[in-house]
């Protein structure tokens, strides 16, 4: 019956069915009593929009204190109702120490462990998993654990954004990438904001243990995938700095990865142009771009600086009033 539940459940997923989920996902959730179920149903309530009754759930059921993923959901919740306190109430207002030496290790551990043989796993007292069993499921629950605690980390420096407090913020985007080198949002926010200059973007990126990033099968298959993230991080520095580095890596993501087409890499080759006050150039991307594409907002800030560079004042008129019709609470609207 368990397993009919979780295909029903995930079925309804799938389609959006929200409701549905949430009526099955109870049911499921009463029968089985497991807190991965409990998440999954919060998970629920968090997608449709009904944050209050998420983390309510949670502490109703006494899942915040003991599973980094309940943690970080509840956390969202709090933010996503804009209240960062009580978000920082549950995250702490800094990262603890011990976490990044712990974290980089139980990653490496990971990795060696994982396509080994299987000899199970066992929870401690504190509920952590174990790292001494090497099954897969424990591989992939410790790897789960340590990228939720990379994310807290994430809502951590979200928090402190909201609050004007961009040192903090930038701190803990800084931790939530050397904790788990994925977590991109957190590097995202980093570069997008300009929290770091040139050169601390490009001395961070080095300092980054790219080695621990697990595709969960060969040796070789993790090597690459450590190759590929790091170039993809390396096409969103900043453009002003080691561009034969920056044009190496989209050379070898377009000819070995076939993404010479992909929106991002056009936008940072743009961005390249641009730099360079090459500004026709850089127009010719992302007008091609946004052809296709027309309100792929990260490309209209760029496109919108090409188009005053190049004193084309109709064409900004005629896209600032499509925009101000179609998408006025955008910030690229107000831009243009």
């Amino acid at each position: 019956m368990e397993k009919f539940l979780k295909e029903w459940r995930q079925d309804a997923m799938n389609k959006h069915q929200y409701e549905s989920a949430i009526f099955i996902g109870d049911k499921l959730y009463a029968q089985t009593n497991d807190p991965n179920d409990a998440f999954w149903l919060a998970q629920v309530h968090f997608s449709t929009g009904n944050y209050s009754r998420a983390q309510t759930f949670l502490d109703k059921h006494k899942l915040i204190e003991h599973s980094p993923s309940c943690r970080y959901l509840a956390a969202h919740c709090f933010v996503k109702q804009a209240k960062y306190d009580e978000a920082l109430d549950i995250l702490g207002d800094k990262t603890p120490p011990q976490l990044l030496g712990k974290h980089k290790k139980s990653r490496r551990r990971l990795q060696q462990t994982s396509g080994n043989a299987r000899n199970g796993a066992q929870r401690m007292g504190n509920g952590r998993l174990d790292i001494k069993g090497n099954s897969e499921e424990a591989v992939k629950e410790i790897d789960s654990d340590i990228k939720y605690e990379a994310e807290m980390c994430y809502l951590r420096g979200l928090c402190f954004s909201k609050q004007n407090a961009f040192d903090r913020a930038k701190e803990c985007y800084m931790d939530a990438v050397r904790i788990d080198v994925q977590c991109f949002e957190a590097f995202d926010q980093l570069t997008k904001n300009c929290l770091l200059s040139p050169e601390e973007e490009w001395t961070f990126l080095e300092s980054l243990d790219f080695d621990t990033v697990n595709a969960h099968s060969t040796t070789d298959s993790s090597q690459e995938a450590a190759q590929f993230t790091k170039m993809l991080y390396t096409t969103r520095l900043s453009k002003y700095k080691n561009p034969a580095d920056f044009s190496n890596a989209v050379e070898s993501l377009s000819q070995h990865y076939n993404l010479a087409s992909n929106p991002d890499i056009l936008l940072s080759k743009a961005e390249l142009l641009f730099t360079q006050c090459r500004f026709k150039q850089a127009l010719a991307i992302t007008a091609k771009v946004l052809e296709t594409d027309e309100y792929n907002f990260s490309f209209l800030p760029l496109h919108l600086a090409c188009l005053h560079e190049l004193h084309q004042p109709n064409a900004l008129f005629l896209l600032a009033h499509r925009l101000a019709d179609g998408y006025p609470e955008e910030p690229a609207t107000w831009l243009a």
